[in-house]
């Protein structure tokens, strides 16, 4: 395989982000309070106790939001919006890992097209204190991205072979992109832990349980019949465990979260179908 043909034909762009440091002004920022129109109501997300059969209430911590003005100049394809704010929520207290169809309503993501409406929103007494993320700045870059070798196989119905698993890695180091230790960005590919993830988000979507090992009956042939959906999925927003200062942001065993959504989905800014999965060590 000519490897520098290939990765440039799959390559996209990513913006980075890098959390850390307080920030005062600006749109952009990690944690403090969320600028929302008025009118806003909090996002919760009702769930059931498996073990306790009681259904629980709980509402969504604030993660980060993006001035959509500021991100245009790193989104060389216009894929995003290019003015208003696009602001992502997560259940931080529960942290619901998405390959359960009844996880849609963990996270939350919203764009508000007008940017000079928005204020900033208290939050609700229920919200517990460590859910209450500090105001950080975000440093945004931007760089090329290119699957990981489980992504790049899933699409193209390549059978796992060590043999090119080994060489498609050393490959990706050699022409620029490797992954950083911390990596949190917006667009590009996911830096995936356990495994694609475009194919659960298929499944899941439609209904399809994908927590408990190889489909099996009528879920496998359902399954099957998905097959080649898998590229309409996309990275929308992939946020990593971090440290800065004496703050401590960790998902599941210092794993990531990452935001999917169709690429139709995104065309028409119907971030509301964006999904969420949890992935770590």
């Amino acid at each position: 395989m000519d490897f520098e043909k290939r990765f440039g034909q799959i390559q996209r762009n990513a913006i980075t982000c890098e959390f850390g440091g307080q920030q005062e002004n600006g749109l952009t920022h990690f944690g403090g309070q969320p600028d929302v129109p008025e009118g806003f109501e909090w996002p919760w997300f009702t769930f059931q106790d498996g073990r306790e059969k009681q259904e629980f209430s709980v509402p969504l911590a604030f993660l980060a939001q993006f001035d959509c003005a500021e991100l245009a100049a790193y989104d060389s394809a216009h894929e995003l919006p290019d003015h208003g704010v696009l602001s992502f929520f997560y259940d931080l207290d529960e942290q619901f890992w998405g390959f359960d169809p009844q996880d849609k309503g963990c996270a939350r993501v919203y764009w508000f097209e007008d940017s000079t409406a928005l204020q900033p929103s208290d939050f609700p007494e229920e919200l517990k204190e460590y859910c209450r993320l500090p105001r950080l700045n975000i440093t945004l870059g931007q760089m090329k991205n290119i699957p990981d070798y489980e992504e790049y196989a899933g699409q193209h119905n390549i059978d796992f072979e060590h043999g090119f698993y080994d060489e498609y890695e050393k490959e990706k180091v050699l022409y620029g992109y490797e992954t950083p230790e911390n990596s949190s960005k917006l667009l590009g590919y996911a830096d995936v832990i356990q495994g694609d993830m475009t194919w659960e988000c298929t499944r899941v979507a439609n209904g399809i349980y994908c927590g408990g090992g190889p489909l099996k009956g009528e879920a496998a042939k359902k399954s099957e019949a998905l097959n080649g959906q898998e590229s309409e999925w996309k990275l929308l927003f992939q946020m990593d465990s971090f440290m800065a200062g004496s703050f401590e942001l960790i998902f599941g065993d210092s794993g990531r979260i990452y935001f999917y959504i169709r690429q139709q989905d995104l065309e028409n800014r119907n971030f509301d179908k964006a999904w969420l999965i949890l992935q770590c060590y």
